[in-house]
């Protein structure tokens, strides 16, 4: 893939050609994956990254259980360094699959103990499969779409059959996970499109 690149970009580009250029170094030198995946990777991770790392500030600041604040934190970082994970392997599936599950495990965590299936959160589990077709294709978007049904499905019985999820009645969670979700559909969409 050739892409022109001028002296005229700006620090940001310039710093995401680097991170481009070091993770996607191996692949192209093996010229065994096409480098929009690995860009479509790199571009997903980015964006849906700042949402991640302010939910965990958010779990931090806001939640009182231990369990949001470190499975959070690990799988923001696990998502962070997935696009990493090219230099060593061409398993697209594979790779998307981690970022992608790491996502969900933080999302479903951070739903769980913000209300269950009431949360705001969940809304990011309809992102989950678009990201895996965008990444992987149709059986990435089958996957997903069948995983985050299921997983809503569990929640919406535990709700129904009265299970009292942690963090339900917190009100100061309600405006901030509102803005997050708000903002954060906005940005995702904007920038992905």
């Amino acid at each position: 893939m050739s892409v022109k690149r001028t002296e005229s970009q700006g620090v940001l580009r310039k710093l995401y050609w680097h991170i481009f250029d070091y993770i996607a170094a191996v692949r192209l030198k093996k010229n065994d994956l096409d480098p929009r995946v690995i860009h479509a990777h790199l571009i997903t991770v980015l964006c849906t990254g700042v949402l991640m790392w302010a939910y965990v500030a958010v779990s931090f600041i806001f939640m009182s259980s231990t369990a949001p604040k470190v499975i959070s934190l690990v799988a923001s970082i696990v998502h962070l360094i997935s696009p990493l994970f090219y230099r060593f392997s061409n398993r697209v599936f594979l790779i998307s699959n981690i970022m992608l599950l790491a996502g969900m495990s933080h999302q479903l965590v951070s739903a769980f103990y913000s209300g269950g299936f009431n949360s705001y959160i969940l809304i990011w589990f309809g992102v989950l499969p678009s990201l895996a077709g965008i990444i992987s294709g149709m059986r990435g978007l089958v996957l997903w779409a069948t995983l985050t049904t299921s997983v809503c499905l569990v929640l919406l019985l535990m709700d129904i059959y009265g299970f009292n999820f942690p963090g339900s009645g917190d009100g100061i969670m309600s405006p901030v996970f509102q803005s997050l979700m708000v903002f954060g559909w906005i940005f995702i969409n904007t920038t992905m499109m």
